[in-house]
């Protein structure tokens, strides 16, 4: 498996999480999706246009698989080939980053003001450089799980007792006895079963942190 289907569904239940707390009604807010196209962005996105509709802003490198990608996820969301500039992410109030790029992508330029950054990417696209030239703005590390109490691994320089979304996948995996062939596209049906052996198991979304330091939504510095 390479673990993107776990990482899209718990993003999603990150993001709900985030417009919870931030009391933001998710059907009025605007989100964008930086790397759209890709894998995890275009399951998130299937995920997101339902309920965001109008309001969910898809960007990524190529207009051609940006405009299938807009009429597969229905819910009439804009599309944008600017990664880190422009009107349409300044329009943002949430920022899903999700991208493959080895390198930090996100500029403050253009982002809107008190925006929330939910940073997916591994390696991730967001910087501390960026969280002190915007104080205003929240940067969020995204995907991160809490693993069950008895489980015991390699942290990957996380916090204790939590992983990227990807290895749970794989551990789930393990625990299920599932010997089967899981990369490629995503599948809807086997995303709503990560979901399932999440709450068998008690994998759950981490609790906040930003660049590895917990946070209290609403509280930047």
């Amino acid at each position: 498996t390479h673990g993107d289907t776990y990482a899209a569904a718990v993003a999603f239940q990150g993001i709900q999480k985030l417009a919870s707390q931030l009391i933001l009604n998710l059907e009025k807010t605007k989100i964008a999706i930086i790397g759209a196209t890709g894998i995890i962005g275009k399951a998130l996105a299937l995920q997101l246009a339902p309920v965001v509709g109008e309001g969910l802003i898809l960007i990524g490198r190529n207009q051609t698989r940006l405009q299938k990608l807009q009429s597969w996820v229905g819910g009439s969301p804009r599309i944008s080939t600017d990664k880190d500039g422009g009107k349409i992410l300044g329009e943002a109030e949430i920022v899903v980053m999700v991208t493959s790029s080895p390198a930090a992508l996100l500029m403050g330029e253009y982002l809107k003001m008190g925006a929330v950054v939910y940073d997916v990417s591994q390696p991730r696209n967001t910087t501390p450089l960026l969280a002190r030239e915007r104080p205003d703005i929240l940067i969020v590390d995204g995907a991160n799980v809490s693993v069950p109490a008895g489980i015991k691994f390699w942290w990957m320089s996380l916090r204790p007792h939590v992983t990227f979304a990807c290895m749970a996948e794989t551990m789930m995996q393990a625990l299920e006895s599932d010997l089967a062939n899981h990369v490629g596209e995503i599948d809807p049906k086997f995303l709503k079963e990560t979901l399932r052996r999440a709450k068998v198991h008690g994998f759950n979304h981490a609790p906040f942190t930003s660049f590895g330091r917990t946070i209290t939504i609403g509280q930047k510095d």
